[in-house]
């Protein structure tokens, strides 16, 4: 098992900032009665409308920058809401997930060149990471290509992320074949068992937050089963941190926190093996990503 935290400054991560050790704290201890006054500007107010949506995540990921901030106030309210630890760690955790796909990608794409490399993204929301990753493999690889599964449990979800996919120019990419899929994580992944196909790269980030322990290691098993020898499952997870408690009480948007070390439990225990595993820590360390091999 391999823990790191990255910096790459390549990736364009949000480093902390000297406040953080004093503004992060303090967070906790606002009143949810302060929240108006916080969600003066329209971006912060659909995020906690939103919140646990694909949207809302969308929103933190692009900052709010998609709806006008007009007032000072409103300015001033984004620049306090979208600035916050977790905020930029969710950011974070998607230039992280976005490069771990595509070094994937690559040398799945290297080991299968006679068939496309099947990857299948579960609970896609805006598929974001995925469409990013694929859109720089296949720029930088001459050869190749890829069928891309987004199985989402909401159409709206589904509908978001084909836009994104169209403004990228994949779904007319005759290298990238694209399919959209209503339907759950476990029911789907185990269809998939049944039929033996078997995908080379699987993607999970931001569901594992809200499975208990239970659910979440029936769901790995499925996974393992799903993946192709020397396939590969990215996943994430929010870590315990000083904002836990603002974001769980002030914006009430719960969820389930977990260390590397208690991801690991549930990797391990759903049969993956431990000299397969990596953990990769966001610079902030609000988030970490694993990324799971199933050997030959």
């Amino acid at each position: 098992m391999h823990v790191m935290v990255d910096g790459r400054k390549e990736l364009g991560y949000e480093f902390r900032r000297w406040y953080d050790w004093i503004f992060s704290p303090l967070l906790g201890m606002l009143s949810p009665a302060l929240r108006p006054y916080v969600t003066i500007d329209p971006a912060a107010e659909e995020v906690v409308k939103h919140r646990t949506t694909h949207y809302a995540l969308d929103l933190l990921y692009l900052s709010g920058e998609t709806i006008p901030a007009e007032s000072l106030m409103e300015r001033l309210a984004r620049s306090f809401w979208f600035n916050t630890q977790n905020a930029r760690g969710v950011r974070n955790r998607l230039r992280l997930v976005t490069f771990l796909l595509d070094q994937e990608l690559s040398r799945l794409l290297s080991l299968h060149t006679e068939e496309p490399c099947r990857l299948l993204s579960i609970a896609s929301g805006s598929a974001r990471a995925v469409l990013d990753a694929t859109e720089r493999t296949l720029k930088r690889l001459p050869e190749g290509s890829v069928h891309i599964t987004l199985l989402d449990k909401e159409l709206a979800a589904l509908s978001y992320s084909r836009k994104i996919a169209e403004q990228k120019g994949l779904t007319g990419n005759t290298r990238v074949s694209l399919s959209w899929v209503q339907g759950t994580a476990e029911s789907f992944v185990r269809s998939q068992n049944a039929h033996q196909n078997r995908l080379h790269l699987i993607e999970m980030v931001g569901l594992l937050d809200y499975f208990q322990d239970k659910k979440a290691i029936s769901l790995f098993e499925a996974i393992y089963q799903a993946l192709n020898p020397d396939g590969a499952f990215i996943t994430a997870n929010i870590v315990p941190n000083w904002e836990q408690k603002f974001v769980s009480r002030f914006v009430e948007w719960p969820m389930v926190y977990r260390t590397h070390d208690q991801l690991a439990s549930l990797l391990l225990d759903a049969g993956f093996s431990s000299q397969d595993l990596t953990f990769i820590y966001e610079p902030l360390k609000t988030h970490v990503v694993a990324v799971a091999r199933k050997p030959k």
